[in-house]
């Protein structure tokens, strides 16, 4: 009998995490890609890599518990993972002198595979979504990288000439904030704020969506003491409208850092035929100084084997006023879980 008993305990404690955990969802994405990047710049080479360098690959845990009355307890932690090398960058971006991560810059990174994206833990109910942690920016997910149908990979808008980069404009996330968002009828709200002692930050989105139509609004401020970042302000509004296979994305950006300002215009079009669906982008960036302006082109297609498994590929063409920038072309294949 005690030896039942004994027997009956252990099986207990070893169901008793699995149920606790019945909510909890493992997901991710693979990809790695081969490119040929070729920066038109004076004695820099072309560098062929197989690589993972725009941060498309990750993997993502996430939990709720319903708590009754109409609310849910949640909680999520997604980190980058590099499926080609187990390393954070492959290139050397200062070997190439091109923003080949979308940061904003051409300094080197380097650190193991996994680091961090968004972090949160919060409360759902009707009041809405309320989150606490590092979160996903409401600037860069209305429209954004929503509407770059290559974004994280070598054909990128960001950074290339098409959006901005940039931890305050549609790379990286919001660290320290508070979170809400919730949905008035066709429009959703969402906003992120963030009351540091050396500075505050805020995002604001509302996003319109009704049948084959969606509009948006979105802008971000950031008072910081550091001067890299301090009094940085950027609005954005665009929209997408789909008939049958056809889509069309445009979003426009104005932006301003240390009184110094830019205005970015993006247009995207896809067209879907069976599992294959074709992309045409275009974006133009507008600096106040003359010798920075840029456009970005790239013409490319998806190929879905499944809801999960597709190849991707195409050409992209960054030019910087006439005289430098780059050229891309990739193939690359992506795993969905």
């Amino acid at each position: 009998m005690k030896k039942n008993l004994i027997a009956l305990a252990v099986s207990a404690a070893m169901v008793a995490p699995v149920a606790a955990m019945a909510d909890v969802t493992v997901y991710g994405i693979g990809q790695v890609e081969v490119t040929q990047y070729d920066p038109q710049a004076s004695g820099v080479d072309s560098v062929t890599d197989v690589h993972d360098n725009h941060g498309q690959g990750r993997i993502g845990f996430k939990a709720s518990e319903d708590l009754g009355n109409g609310m849910t307890a949640i909680v999520g932690i997604e980190l980058k993972a590099d499926y080609s090398d187990n390393s954070a960058f492959d290139i050397k971006e200062s070997d190439v002198g091109v923003d080949i991560n979308g940061d904003g810059d051409t300094k080197d990174n380097a650190g193991p595979s996994l680091q961090g994206r968004d972090s949160y833990v919060g409360l759902k109910g009707g009041f809405g979504t309320v989150l606490l942690g590092r979160l996903k920016s409401p600037y860069k997910y209305a429209g954004g990288v929503k509407y770059d149908a290559f974004v994280a990979t070598a054909l990128e808008a960001r950074g290339n000439g098409g959006m901005t980069a940039g931890a305050f404009g549609h790379s990286s996330f919001l660290s320290n904030m508070v979170g809400y968002s919730n949905k008035f009828g066709a429009v959703k709200v969402d906003a992120a704020y963030s009351p540091e002692t050396d500075g505050e930050a805020y995002a604001l989105s509302a996003m319109y969506k009704q049948g084959n139509i969606e509009a948006f609004v979105a802008t971000i401020d950031a008072t910081l003491t550091d001067a890299a970042t301090d009094d940085y302000t950027a609005t954005k509004f665009g929209g997408k409208f789909t008939t049958g296979p056809h889509s069309v994305m445009l979003q426009y950006e104005d932006t301003d850092k240390n009184s110094y300002g830019a205005t970015l215009l993006f247009l995207g079009y896809q067209m879907k035929m069976g599992m294959n669906t074709l992309v045409f982008q275009y974006g133009m960036n507008d600096e106040d100084t003359d010798t920075k302006d840029s456009t970005y082109m790239v013409l490319g297609a998806y190929h879905n084997f499944s809801k999960t498994s597709s190849l991707f590929g195409g050409y992209r063409n960054t030019d910087v006023d006439g005289e430098t920038g780059a050229t891309a072309i990739t193939v690359g294949l992506r795993q969905k879980f």
